[in-house]
This record gives C-alpha cells, structure tokens and sequence, in this order.
C-alpha cells in the first residue's frame, strides 16, 4: 500500500519541488518515499511494504529504463499473471508492481481487467510520452486528477495537491473503473452490472456457495510477509471475515472500539471467545472522543457528521493495531452495499426496485465507506482489506433474487442480508447472526459521546447561523466538524456548498461526475 505523487506534462520536470511538497503531505502512507524523473514525468511514492518487502521498490522502472510505474494497492493473483501472460520473462522483484509494470507494457489498457485486487496507479512510458493512471473497478483505492497549465497532477488525497498549491476547483477524482491516457477518461470496467443466475436456485446451497467464495476472499487477503489482523465491531460482517480468519489458522489480533458498556463490545467478546481469538478491547471516554475529532476531520477531509461519527472508533481500532505492530487489517465493510443491509435500500426505493438501490449504493462506495477506511487505515500507515468487496462476492451478490436477500417478518419488520445470516447461522453465536442492524458509531457509544463532548466544550459562536444553513449543517456536532474543517480547508471551503451535493451522509467533494456516469 501507498501513496502516490505524480506530475506528467511539458513543465513536468520544473515541478519536481511541488511533486515533493505532496509526497511530503501523505508520508503516513508508507515508511519509504522516494522521488524518480523520467522524460517529462516526475513521480513520487511513500511505501508501505506489505508484499516482496526487501524487493519491489518504487517508484520502479522497468529494465530498459523507459517506463515507469507508481503503484498502490494489492493484486491478490500477480503470480497467475506471471505464469499466464509472462511466460519466459526475466522479472527482478517478487511482487505485484513489476507484474503490472509488465502487463501493461505489453497489453496496455487490456490489462487492467485481468488485475484481481484493489489498486490506483500511474505508469509513464517515456518512449512514446505516454501516462496511464487507473483505478480499481469499485474504487477501493483513491487517486485524484488536478490538470494546471497543461501539467497533469495526481495524487492519493486531496490534501497533497491542495499543498502543491493546485487550484481546489478542478480537482477530481478518477472514477472506479476507469483510466485516464492524457487525454481521455475512459472505462475498462463497470463492476456494477447485474448477473442474473449467478447463485445456486434454493437457500441451503445458495449459502453455501457464498460460505466458499467468501472463504477464498478472507484467504487471498491474508498477507504472508507481515502481520495480519481483524477490525471487530461485533456485527455478522466482521464476524464473518473472523470466522474465516480462524479458520485459516490466523486467531487476531482483533480490535473492537467502544465507550464502555457499549453494545458492541459484548457482542465482539462473543465472537471473539467462541473463535479463540486473540481480541484487544479498547475502551475510549468521552474525553479522548473530544481529543481526535480535529484530526479524524483532517484525515477525512470531510465534515459530514455521519462520515466523522464512523470514521472515529476505526480511528481508534487503526491506531491500537498500529501500537501492536500490525500492518495489514481485513474489515466488514461492503456487505451491507452489496446485500442490501441499510434502510435505505427499502425506505427510499419500492420493493421492486431493490436492486436498483444495491447497484446505486455500490457505485457511491468510493465516496463514503472506501473513502473513509482508506483514508484512517492509511494515516496509521496499515493497509485494510476488504473481502465483501472481492469481484466474485460482488458478483454473486448482484445475482441474488430478492426473495433470498430479504424476508418480511411476522410482526411486520424485515431480515436483510437473509443469505449471509442463513449461510452463518451456525457458525457464529446466535445474538451476532440475527442481530438488528445498528450504526457502527451508535453502537459503539460513540454518538452520545461526540453530542455530550460538544456540548460541553464547543463554541460556535464563530459561526453565522446563515452559514449552517446554507451548507445544510443538521446538528451542534456537525457544525462543530464543520468549523474544523473550514480552518483546515480554507481552498475547499471557499469553493462554497454547491460544490458538495448528494444525500447529506454520502456528500465529499464534488468530482464533477454524477453517480450515472460510474
């Protein structure tokens, strides 16, 4: 995992100082940075060794020194390629980075569907002074475009080019599934699409088809070189990915967040007990709730209230693992996106239309759960992983009838995620399986902890009433992120509410693409 820095244009080579300005500004996404020139390119990448970790430096150049690549990411079968499409090429490292350099100097844009994993990257070829940078088709991994005097930037967050003094209003971000060639952005893959009649016909085997490739997920994502571990909330989506861990004869470390007494610290003790995990329990006070939220802020380069709420216990979880070592931690998110586990998905849609509503969830991934575990495992230097989000899982669960996502129950309620609570149902203790679906951050104790801190420690008398509203500020705790937020953003602040738009949880920055163009 890393970060990535990159210019690529006629004043390319002159703007090597600002390309170090932003590598600078995202050094917690690795522990080695490096900066290399070639032709007009000028690229930079903070590395966090996970695979061939002595070996795959980067930037990397290939053996003629004409290409070159910025990668960031995991590609889960780098080894098939090699045997499938490098027969008989003389590779130097043992990882990922030199297979892809390769692939796509061969096949080009060909490539990218072929890659099984989550990446971003920018790969210059010299010779023909030509740049390729894409994006994972569900948007796992972020990677941000600012063109400025006919020079083209990218970079991981929006912060580096913010600190490269690159004007805040072309900043976009590269949608998932896409390329950019230096002149267009194209798609190379839409991950998204229906498969009718991906899945067996009945329950039984339909859940056990799901415990399988769900099995081959939490096993393609369990690093070999470093230390692996668990976020733990104590609902069936981490359990799950649990489960599987312990089955694969990797018992933790595993990290659950909560006020004490919170409701999912009891459940994740459950888990972890009937597992045999090796599970760290951190209980936070409303005090040291208070103390991150400037910094949960900064790392989100985000003020919406529902985004900071979720993003603090992980913030917690990601620092503990980083305190014990940890490097690579697998989590829950997606399955909700995936099978239909939120309100939304049948408050704001008919029944008939469920599908239509997984699909639209799935594309705004990128905006909202990716985006948040991307940016909190990253500023603790870790790499999170997510199995839900393996292409077979979404694949199959975008097969599904609706009859096995969802049932009607007796009083008048719903099961969601039927399929995956049937496929666990024994396996895992009853109360997570069946458990009702509760927000990360509620469940946690973090809402009352974030509303009790604001209300005895914050001032808002620095912010105009009108201001609140016409950025659409719901709550004191969200006014309060927001205060932070404009201090710390200023170029973002000033491009003024239009530029946010959305359902108030899902708003980030506008790319300048709707959902419809994903």
């Amino acid at each position: 995992m890393c970060g990535l820095a990159a210019v690529w244009g006629p004043g390319g080579p002159g703007r090597a100082a600002q390309v170090r300005r932003m590598l600078d500004q995202i050094a917690h996404r690795g522990h080695e940075s490096a900066l290399a020139r070639l032709g007009r390119c000028v690229m930079g990448v903070t590395r966090l060794p996970v695979t061939d970790v002595a070996g795959s430096r980067q930037p990397m150049a290939d053996g003629g020194a004409t290409r070159l690549i910025g990668f960031n990411g995991e590609i889960y079968n780098f080894r098939e390629l090699r045997r499938e499409h490098l027969p008989g090429v003389a590779l130097r490292t043992a990882g990922d980075t030199e297979t892809v350099l390769e692939l796509v100097a061969r096949e080009s844009t060909a490539a990218l569907p072929r890659l099984d994993g989550m990446f971003a990257m920018v790969v210059y070829d010299a010779a023909r002074d030509r740049i390729l940078a894409a994006r994972d088709p569900l948007g796992i991994k972020p990677l941000y475009l600012v063109e400025d005097g006919g020079d083209h930037f990218f970079a991981s967050e929006i912060k580096a080019l913010l600190a490269a003094g690159l004007p805040a209003a072309r900043i976009r971000q590269l949608p998932p599934g896409h390329f950019f060639d230096g002149r267009d952005v194209r798609a190379f893959d839409r991950p998204v699409e229906p498969v009718p009649g991906h899945h067996p016909p009945d329950l039984d085997r339909c859940a056990g088809a799901l415990r399988d490739l769900l099995a081959r997920a939490v096993e393609k994502r369990i690093a070999t070189e470093v230390p692996t571990g668990l976020l733990l909330s104590g609902g069936i989506d981490s359990s799950v990915i649990a489960h599987h861990l312990a089955a694969a004869g990797v018992h933790g470390p595993a990290y659950t967040v909560g006020l004490a007494g919170a409701p999912d610290l009891a459940h994740a003790r459950a888990v972890g007990a009937s597992l045999g995990l090796h599970h760290r329990v951190r209980e936070v006070a409303i005090d040291d709730v208070g103390r991150v939220i400037p910094e949960v802020v900064r790392v989100l380069e985000n003020f919406h209230l529902y985004a900071v709420l979720n993003a603090i216990p992980a913030y917690f979880a990601f620092e503990a693992a980083r305190q014990d070592g940890t490097t690579v931690l697998l989590c829950g998110e997606g399955s909700d996106e995936i099978f239909g586990g939120y309100d939304f998905h049948f408050d704001h849609y008919p029944p008939a239309e469920l599908d239509r509503s997984i699909r639209r969830s799935i594309a705004q991934l990128h905006r909202t759960e990716l985006h948040r575990i991307d940016r909190l495992s990253m500023a603790h230097t870790l790499e999170a992983r997510v199995p839900f989000l393996d292409r077979e899982v979404v694949r199959f669960a975008l097969g599904l009838p609706d009859e096995l996502r969802w049932q009607a129950d007796p009083d008048g309620g719903r099961t969601v995620k039927r399929v995956l609570r049937h496929a666990y149902r024994d396996l895992l203790p009853a109360e997570v399986v069946w458990r009702p679906k509760h927000s990360f951050f509620r469940s946690a104790g973090i809402e009352q902890a974030v509303d009790t801190w604001v209300r005895d420690h914050a001032s808002e008398r620095d912010l105009a009433w009108e201001e609140g509203v016409r950025w659409g500020l719901r709550s004191p705790a969200e006014r309060h992120f927001f205060r932070i937020w404009r201090d710390l953003y200023p170029e973002l602040h000033a491009l003024g509410p239009a530029h946010f738009r959305g359902a108030p949880e899902k708003r980030l920055l506008n790319t300048g693409l709707t959902e419809d163009d994903v």
